[in-house]
């Protein structure tokens, strides 16, 4: 097993070159073969002590990539302990990137310096994909869109995939830029990236990528400041500001709070809920074997997500509630979550997919439960857009989400959770309540203002 081969090499303390080719050849196949199998846990955490050392024997090419990847090896393992995987991480793996980059390439540090500043708003992103379960897309259109109704000028650099959305942006808006950064090795998109900026000269840079070119920029110093956008991990030491969602605000860890500031969790209304057309969402119905008397509880996110606890939930909500049916969907390894609510998956009152159009599929549910106790952030406001009710566990892992939550769907316990849920199904007067408030509760989900005046006073600080 790889995972086993992994906490050898870790026990061993032999970090040669062929050792460190096989991790990170192992840490591709975690996220293809494996499929984020949750069994590398153990692993991550022999591992991690050692990365800076794994990290010295490769190159600048292969260094950047390893170290991208592995962040994100070390950070989807996370399923409990939120808070102490920021520190774990920051220690283990940004410290030691840090240093490297800052020596293995040094020779860009007085271009990067030379980098002039001026007005505009550069956004980097890995994609500008606003479709599918890609979340920081939709945050960087949101926030795009909110600056140039601010009056800004805005350049996004896109690493990977364009979707129409951004084209259609970039039609419409002459105060918004797009471009693509379509070189194949770090060293070529680097040194594009650098003469794009040189030439845009930029207010500031902000960014959702932790790791990858933009790492380098940050840690070389430019004039201007360069800003990360936390998708969720926060704890780098190389960005000049970080912003950190109201859902990740509350208490904070690591040493920069100091750098920290905090902007609205908010989606664009026509991502949240684009129209879809009713005909189709009838056809996807019939072909999943949904009658229009079950009751749909429905849940999309990563599958590592959907945790044993969670799908022992469900499960009892099944036991209970004859006319309930489950819809569950995202990417990555399905073994666990199946194994939890069987025999429900076999007579198909349980449905477990992979990615999905969740706005279709979105109008199939009538209950939603958000994961636990890693919680899901932007899925569960595009199913409240559409009226559903979401229900949650009132955790540790919650974090600010419970802002987003009507008070009376928060459960302390599986317990409660199980007799809320029961509740919802049978009590149509009581459903239809928490769909009228979640209604209203969305209905406030406007945050433009706030979030532009929020980073620009960071810039200002």
């Amino acid at each position: 097993m790889c995972a086993k081969d992994l906490i050898k090499i870790a026990s061993s303390g032999d970090c040669n070159r062929p050792n460190a080719e096989f991790v990170f050849h192992s840490i591709n196949r975690y996220f293809s073969e494996f499929k984020r199998d949750q069994c590398f846990r153990e692993a991550d955490f022999a591992l991690s002590p050692k990365f800076g050392q794994i990290l010295q024997q490769f190159g600048n090419e292969e260094g950047v990539l390893f170290a991208s990847q592995y962040f994100l090896f070390a950070y989807t393992l996370t399923e409990t302990e939120y808070k102490q995987a920021q520190i774990r991480i920051e220690g283990d793996v940004a410290q030691p990137y840090l240093n490297w980059v800052r020596a293995r390439w040094a020779a860009y540090r007085d271009v990067v310096k030379g980098i002039g500043v001026g007005e505009e708003m550069v956004f980097i992103c890995r994609h500008a994909v606003t479709q599918g379960m890609y979340a920081p897309g939709k945050s960087t259109y949101t926030f795009i869109k909110a600056l140039l109704d601010a009056g800004e000028k805005v350049t996004l650099v896109a690493l990977g995939l364009v979707d129409d959305e951004f084209k259609a942006l970039s039609r419409s808006s002459k105060n918004f830029t797009l471009a693509s950064l379509t070189a194949k090795t770090v060293k070529e998109r680097f040194e594009a990236l650098i003469a794009l900026l040189s030439h845009l000269r930029p207010k500031a840079v902000m960014t959702e990528v932790e790791f990858d070119v933009v790492s380098i920029l940050a840690i070389l110093k430019p004039q201007f400041p360069t800003v990360l956008l936390s998708a969720g991990f926060y704890n780098l030491p190389w960005y000049t500001k970080i912003g950190l969602t109201d859902t990740l605000a509350d208490s904070p860890v690591g040493q920069r709070c100091d750098d920290f500031f905090t902007i609205p969790t908010y989606v664009s209304r026509e991502l949240l809920d684009p129209h879809i057309e009713l005909g189709r969402v009838k056809n996807v119905k019939n072909k999943l074997g949904l009658a229009d008397d079950d009751v749909i509880i429905g849940s999309f996110a990563r599958m590592e997500k959907f945790s044993v606890s969670f799908g022992g939930v469900l499960k009892s909500v099944l036991d209970r509630c004859p006319n309930a049916k489950v819809l569950l969907a995202g990417p990555n390894d399905k073994t666990r979550i199946k194994q939890s609510i069987r025999p429900y998956c076999d007579d198909n009152r349980a449905l477990v997919l992979g990615e999905v159009d969740v706005h279709l599929l979105g109008r199939c549910v009538d209950i939603a439960v958000d994961t636990f106790p890693l919680h899901s952030g932007f899925s569960m406001l595009e199913l409240m857009a559409k009226n559903v009710p979401v229900v949650s566990m009132n955790d540790e892992g919650i974090e600010g989400n419970w802002r987003q939550r009507l008070p009376e769907l928060l459960c302390s316990t599986d317990v409660e959770m199980v007799e809320l849920l029961c509740m919802l199904i049978n009590d149509a007067s009581f459903r239809d309540s928490c769909i009228q408030k979640t209604k209203s509760l969305m209905a406030r989900q406007q945050h433009d203002a706030q979030f532009v005046s929020a980073l620009r006073e960071a810039l200002a600080a």
